[in-house]
Parts: C-alpha cells; structure tokens; sequence
C-alpha cells in the first residue's frame, strides 16, 4: 500500500530570490507537478503488481472554491482533475486513485493561523465563530480532526474499498452544498 499526498516543496515557495509573482507560480506548479510525478513514480509497480492504492489529499476547497483562497482551490481542483486522470490510466489494473476532499480541519497551520491573529482554538467560541462567519454550511459545525481525516484515507487504502476508484471522497463536515 502506498499513500501519496499532494504538497508543495518549500523550498520552491519561499526561495529569497523569487519575486511574488515567481513565487505564485512556482508553488502552483510544485502543487500541481509533485502529486503527478508520484503517480508516475509509483502507479507503473502497483499495476505491475496488480495492487495498490493512491490516494490524493485535496479539499473541499477544490469543488467549493473560496473568493478569499482561489488559487488555493486551483490547485485543489487540479489535484481532482490528476486523481480522476490517474484512475482512468490505471483502469482494470487493481490500483485504485482516490482523493479525499477535508473540510476545515484543525492541524497545526490553522492554529498557527489563529495565533497569529491572536486567537486560540482552545476557546470552543473562537473555533465557533469562524466556523459560523467562513464556513457557515459546515452541518458538524466544529474544525474537523486530521484523524478524523485518516480513518477516510486508511478506508480508502483498503481492499474493502477496492470498487471505489476515481472519487472524490467528501470528508467535509458538510460544507459543500451539492448533495452528490
């Protein structure tokens, strides 16, 4: 089994000598080629093999794109238009390519994120509010936890899970809208 996760290589992002706008692009691309190249990488032994799992992290944020993070959400949907892309090369192999859409989660850069607000998620108010104000349609109305998240991802790993290739699984609290 075989878990890949789509990030972006700091490195590229915060070179000194990038300007902003070399910088935009050079974590665009990091976040779009890394998750690409793992699949090339590691798609050609699963199917040889005739197993294997690939699962892409990508976010809510991918179908449901917000204004105050739209490259963000680019680079979301580019991680689903790769994982379906993926799936469909590897049709009929017994490698299955997933990705695994969170919502709001409570890791560590968002309470870095709150803290440098000069917020703490350990008031149930703060984590509250900002759920209310930026992500209202959230039905579990909380941050969701990265295991919570994992269990998602270890199901998708799964031979259980072995008809569930080319789909975004929604572990989003209910934030996105659409009911499919």
């Amino acid at each position: 089994m075989s878990f890949l996760t789509a990030g972006t290589p700091e490195g590229l992002c915060n070179s000194p000598m990038a300007t902003r706008e070399s910088r935009l692009l050079l974590c665009l691309a990091g976040r779009m080629a890394v998750p690409g190249w793992s699949c090339r990488h590691y798609g050609p032994p699963m199917r040889d093999k005739g197993f294997g799992r690939i699962v892409f992290i990508s976010s809510e944020s991918g179908v449901q794109i917000p204004t105050e993070m739209i490259h963000y959400g680019f680079t979301k949907s580019a991680d689903l238009a790769l994982m379906r892309g993926f799936a469909q090369a590897l049709a009929g192999t017994g490698v299955t390519v997933n990705a695994v859409l969170p919502g709001p989660t409570r890791t560590e850069g968002v309470e870095a994120m709150f803290k440098s607000m000069g917020r703490s998620l350990d008031d149930p108010k703060v984590e509250r509010s900002f759920i209310d104000s930026a992500r209202p349609s959230s039905i579990i109305k909380r941050l969701a936890r990265p295991e919570e998240v994992a269990e998602v991802v270890a199901f998708l790993c799964s031979r259980e899970a072995s008809v569930m290739t080319g789909s975004p699984v929604r572990a989003d609290g209910g934030v996105v809208l659409s009911i499919t």
